[in-house]
């Protein structure tokens, strides 16, 4: 397998308990190869943006930006920063601070070793500028993993490693620029490093997953931090289900609409480093865990991918990673067409120019957007998950490239639909498009 030159994104979408899947792959240009870079959600700006990442011999400190929310469908495109630049590094942590709008990257490997500087980014501006917190300040370290509490309006950090994998959590008070130490009560997890972390909403609390730890080695355990003011504490969780192999350096993604924790890749070690390829995810209602088995060709197996999980999509975002043959920028994205056999389809550069974007989830009216390779005969219908036609939105010929549909909720004979699972079609001569959404009350 030689170096890619196009990149790619993963997104799984979900659909009702007991749908099958119709999953396929395609692809998304990108740029320099690289792992350990970080990916948050610009929710204001509706996008993701990357930063930093490296390998061996190179580190970066440049910024991507990658849209969520375009009617020109998923696409990299680089984002020229202002100020003093942070160092290139690699393995740092990175958080999205909705509400002073701006990226909090902190830490990480750099040629001059390891950080504990902290760094701001203006998402309005692109402007950098290095902060100078005061209080008790986190060791140097790389490979830990941080989150935003929004309740407690802070950044919390676990873990990581310098000389040896540490076994602290500390927070920043956004506000005022303070450290602290969280001295958890309960049983606390051993000290790790190159494990994944998410912030889990509903229960006020961050979930950590597998690692490695002071011996060298890997974990598959699961622990939660209880972040409710006066009563921080761990507990070990015990999901039932597949469990995921111990594994160091995967990638993690969250959809809070579903409480589901999503791990992918990494690596374990039979006696010897074997990189992993595999998708798993942890309903952490139950708990339980469940091993997702897409069938075809799936994305090679790798370390170090960074991820977010698209929340207007509801799809799971993976970027790039170190393979057995190199450091990639090579994208795949999964997304769910009609129900149907699930299966992984290579992906190809270009494609028919044929885009529909749409809500998940929506309410009365339902909107969608749509881009043509040029402007041509489309025709545009609502379909219920049975295949039966509910209404016929357009037939005809179009003026320009891009444009809007809209489906009041009706039927054909202008009767209230259903509440359910409703498929938009949109087709030209010899291509069609679909979009899976579920119409709520």
């Amino acid at each position: 397998m030689s170096r890619r030159i196009l990149s790619a994104v993963l997104l799984l979408g979900l659909l009702p308990a007991g749908t099958a899947l119709c999953l396929e792959w395609h692809s998304v240009p990108s740029f320099a190869t690289r792992s350990l870079s970080t990916m948050i959600v610009d929710t204001a700006n509706q996008r993701a943006v990357m930063f930093g990442g490296g390998n061996y011999s190179r580190y970066h400190n440049d910024i991507w930006e990658f849209p969520l929310d375009t009617v020109t469908g998923y696409f990299w495109r680089p984002v020229k920063a202002e100020g003093p630049l942070p160092p290139a590094r690699s393995g740092h942590s990175a958080v999205y601070d909705p509400v002073a709008g701006r990226m909090l990257v902190f830490g990480g490997l750099t040629a001059g070793g390891k950080k504990n500087d902290l760094w701001s980014l203006d998402l309005s501006d692109h402007t950098w500028q290095q902060l100078t917190p005061s209080g008790n300040l986190p060791g140097p370290r790389s490979w830990h993993e941080a989150i935003y509490c929004p309740p407690r309006r802070s950044m919390v950090v676990v873990g990581g490693r310098d000389a040896a994998p540490y076994d602290d959590v500390h927070e920043l008070l956004l506000d005022s620029l303070v450290w602290r130490v969280i001295a958890a009560g309960g049983t606390q997890p051993t000290p790790r490093w190159s494990h994944v972390m998410q912030y889990d909403g509903a229960g006020n609390r961050l979930v950590v997953f597998g690692g490695e730890n002071i011996a060298g080695q890997l974990m598959n355990d699961v622990w939660t931090l209880d972040l409710t003011a006066g009563n921080e504490h761990w507990t070990q969780l015990s999901p039932s289900g597949s469990r995921p192999c111990a594994r160091s350096t995967a990638t993690s993604c969250y959809d809070p609409g579903t409480r589901t924790f999503y791990v992918f890749g990494g690596f374990e070690y039979p006696g010897y480093i074997a990189l992993l390829n595999d998708l798993h995810a942890l309903d952490l209602a139950s708990p339980a865990w469940t091993e997702l088995r897409p069938s075809g060709t799936a994305p090679s197996e790798r370390r170090g991918t960074a991820g977010i999980h698209d929340p207007y999509n509801r799809n799971l975002v993976l970027f790039a990673g170190q393979s057995y043959d190199d450091w990639e920028n090579d994208t795949y994205y999964l997304g769910t067409g009609q129900p149907g056999v699930a299966e992984w389809q290579p992906a190809a550069p270009g494609g028919t120019g044929l885009l529909l974007v749409g809500p998940s989830v929506s309410a009365r009216p339902v909107r969608f957007r749509y881009s043509l390779a040029e402007p041509g005969e489309i025709r545009a219908r609502i379909v219920d998950a049975a295949g039966r036609i509910v209404r016929h939105l357009f037939e005809g010929r179009t003026t320009a490239a891009n444009g809007c549909l809209q489906w009041d909720g009706n039927d054909g004979r202008g009767r209230k639909a259903q509440a359910g699972s409703y498929f938009c079609y949109l087709e030209t001569a010899g291509n069609g498009v679909s979009k899976r959404f579920v119409l709520a009350e």
